[in-house]
């Protein structure tokens, strides 16, 4: 019964991912031909500032919320609602700090300053999206991707009417916006739907959540660091435009094409695993194996035959004026797996109470990255971006864990993983532990 749940919410995760991807897919293409390698990388290079704005909103809770849901269930309205109000709260600060970090860094650019602007409206809005915990705590993920996918179209559509009429850039920049704004009053009206307690608030609940989240939140923002440095480094040490930004985030928006699969796993698994940790170490054991063999296996196939065919790709979806972005290709989609093996790796932290381990390491990945950014992007330009990428995940994910004694165990479910131990096709797809 649990194997057949866990099954049926990863499969409404990943179909609901599989319909965005369709969409981007045709959209992106044709919104990415239409607005070039400037205004595409004027976007992407404002999003870079916006993820840091998001990480701080997203307070670390995916691991921590869905733990907190498994262990005091009678008071989930509150923590709920709490998580939250903390998060539209910061969202709420964080729109003139925003605006205001992108003025000081690159002064008035009429352009950039408009993308930013309409970038920015969504920040407030992201808080609705920890409704999405709640369902994946209940494994109900069906009533999420519909949602999903409904504010998806609803952007999409709204691509089409601005390429139809040919709009300017900042159009396009508020597409985002729109998506989350959308997608913010669907969750409220979903969750009113199937509600089991009414949302409130508990300031012990908020003190609780912010004792743990406080390093998931320093390390989630080190992460961008790592992952979002390097588009404003490759447009500040290049040569102060945005075109390369735009070949750059071409080959990283290829790399990421298969990451509603990981991401449907992971999110799935949290929390099967995490009630499998307080039940029998052993299956736990096992179980994260098996989590970990899924992620690196599907992953190293993907960046296989994206390095093979990476030409043809680029073609077919970008045209002749994206071609530079080959190489970079090449070399970036083998950062995928090693990224998605960090989600593993935070999630294990919270079940194995190192938290005391989140920030270090997301701290020395970060340094690492930009000092590596500092060195191969002035000598192989958006190609040594992309080879830094790499390096820095393998070396916070596989290389640190081995440094420290108390992490290590993490080190033997990748290995296990990797080699299949304890693993058998069904396990990969269940995940979830029989009942005796």
């Amino acid at each position: 019964m649990g194997n057949n749940r866990f099954l049926q919410n990863t499969s409404w995760l990943m179909l609901g991912q599989v319909l965005r991807l369709i969409l981007s897919f045709f959209v992106g293409i044709i919104t990415a031909r239409f607005l070039g390698t400037t205004n595409l990388g004027t976007i992407d290079y404002v999003a870079s500032y916006i993820a840091f704005f998001t990480a701080l909103i997203g307070f670390g809770l995916n691991g921590i919320v869905v733990h907190e849901f498994v262990n005091h269930s009678d008071s989930e309205g509150k923590i709920l609602g709490t998580a939250i109000f903390m998060r539209f709260i910061v969202g709420l600060i964080s729109v003139p700090a925003f605006l205001v970090i992108v003025f000081a860094v690159d002064g008035y650019d009429k352009t950039i300053m408009t993308v930013a602007l309409m970038q920015s409206l969504q920040l407030p809005f992201l808080c609705f999206d920890t409704i999405n915990y709640w369902y994946q705590y209940k494994s109900k993920s069906k009533y999420v991707v519909v949602i999903q996918t409904s504010a998806y179209i609803a952007s999409a559509l709204y691509k089409i009417f601005l390429l139809i009429m040919e709009k300017s850039v900042g159009w396009f920049a508020l597409a985002v916006s729109i998506d989350y704004i959308v997608l913010g009053a669907l969750y409220m009206f979903i969750y009113n739907k199937h509600k089991e307690q009414n949302l409130g608030l508990s300031l012990e609940i908020a003190k609780r959540i912010l004792k743990k989240c406080v390093p998931f939140v320093l390390s989630e923002l080190m992460v961008v660091v790592s992952l979002q440095s390097d588009r404003i480094l490759i447009k500040h040490l290049l040569d102060n435009t945005t075109d390369n930004v735009g070949l750059y985030s071409s080959a990283m928006t290829i790399c990421t094409m298969v990451s509603f699969i990981p991401l449907a796993i992971l999110d799935s698994a949290r929390p099967f695993i995490a009630r499998a940790k307080a039940e029998d170490e052993q299956l736990y054991q096992a179980r994260f194996s098996q989590l970990l063999c899924a992620l690196m296996w599907i992953l190293f196939a993907y960046s296989a035959f994206v390095s093979i065919f990476a030409k043809l790709i680029i073609y077919i979806m970008y045209g002749t004026q994206f071609m530079g972005a080959v190489n970079c290709l090449r070399i970036a989609v083998w950062y995928c797996a090693f990224s998605y093996l960090g989600g593993a790796l935070s999630f294990w932290f919270v079940c194995e109470k190192q938290k005391r381990y989140v920030f270090l390491f997301a701290f020395l990945g970060a340094a690492f990255s930009i000092a590596l950014n500092f060195i191969f992007i002035p000598l192989w330009g958006i190609n040594g971006a992309a080879f830094t990428m790499v390096m820095t995940q393998i070396f916070k994910n596989v290389i640190l864990p081995l440094l420290f004694k108390e992490t290590r165990g993490f080190t033997k479910f990748t290995i296990n993983g990797i080699l299949f131990k304890h693993v058998t096709f069904k396990d990969i797809l269940s995940l979830l532990p029989s009942k005796k």
